[in-house]
């Protein structure tokens, strides 16, 4: 993973603003896994892939990071507190996301997305900036209570960070496609990022029509998860000058260029203070 310099970043949207310096560092993560196990996601190839996902995320976390799982389809379902050791997340991992659908899963088989993401952020226990949630989903929300900004804005509030990898296997069923779309606009503005498992992705051989599910495409799919987790724990510290007193909260927007040219766009800090000399956005 390349570390990002002061020249990938640029800060558009409000005052006249110098970056005078850039500073990276690392922070473990505080992290809840959230996986969906509504009836869409119960399809066996699926399965073994976001399997292989999770599994991912759990290896690369240190034997004392502070992890948690919760699954969920209508309902939420804490499976295990951030105390939970490595090979008991695995086990739950194994046991509830191996594509055998229920007759009657306890959690229902809808899928409340938003309303999940609700209440995962209510088992941290402080606000603090480095809370993530790892969502493992197909992306289409189709019985929450609660809506999208309703939720960033409360992440937003407490410093969560999304971070989601969405299963997009059918992008035209019932507006998916839209909800998948929205779904990356909802990480980049917690902070966080979308990682998308598509047909026209790596994780799908065209010539066969299936999912790669060898050795070789479990394992890309474990490093996925791995990768995710490293990124959740860099973080950057950007010092603004202003040019001129800042007199009320001002929002802005960020936008990152990493050294391949791939442009990452974050809204995280939201707001600037009033402040008279400089800000630092972490």
């Amino acid at each position: 993973m390349t570390t990002l310099d002061k020249a990938a970043f640029h800060v558009h949207g409000g005052p006249k603003l110098n970056i005078s310096d850039v500073k990276s560092f690392r922070e473990i993560p505080r992290a809840l896994l959230l996986v969906d196990v509504s009836a869409s996601m119960f399809e066996p190839e699926e399965a073994a892939l976001n399997r292989a996902v999770a599994e991912g995320i759990i290896m690369a976390a240190g034997p004392n990071d502070p992890l948690a799982l919760t699954t969920f389809a209508e309902r939420s379902d804490a499976r295990a507190d951030f105390a939970a050791s490595k090979s008991d997340l695995i086990s739950i991992v194994d046991r509830v996301v191996k594509g055998e659908r229920p007759k009657h899963p306890p959690t229902g088989i809808r899928t409340a997305i938003w309303d999940a993401l609700l209440q995962a952020s209510a088992l941290f226990p402080n606000s603090a900036s480095n809370n993530v949630i790892f969502l493992i989903t197909d992306g289409g929300d189709t019985f929450s209570h609660t809506d999208s900004k309703e939720v960033e804005a409360h992440l937003s509030s407490m410093g969560t960070r999304v971070f989601a990898v969405v299963f997009d296997d059918r992008p035209a069923l019932n507006g998916d496609a839209r909800l998948v779309n929205s779904m990356f606009d909802f990480a980049d503005s917690t902070g966080g990022r979308a990682f998308r498992m598509g047909v026209d992705t790596s994780f799908f051989n065209s010539l066969t029509h299936t999912w790669n599910l060898d050795t070789e495409g479990l394992a890309r799919a474990r490093k996925l998860g791995s990768y995710i987790y490293a990124l959740s724990s860099v973080f950057y510290r950007v010092d603004l000058q202003l040019e001129t007193p800042l007199q009320k909260k001002t929002r802005i927007h960020l936008d990152v260029i990493e050294p391949d040219g791939t442009r990452l766009v974050a809204y995280y800090p939201h707001e600037l203070l009033p402040c008279s000399r400089g800000a630092a956005a972490k």
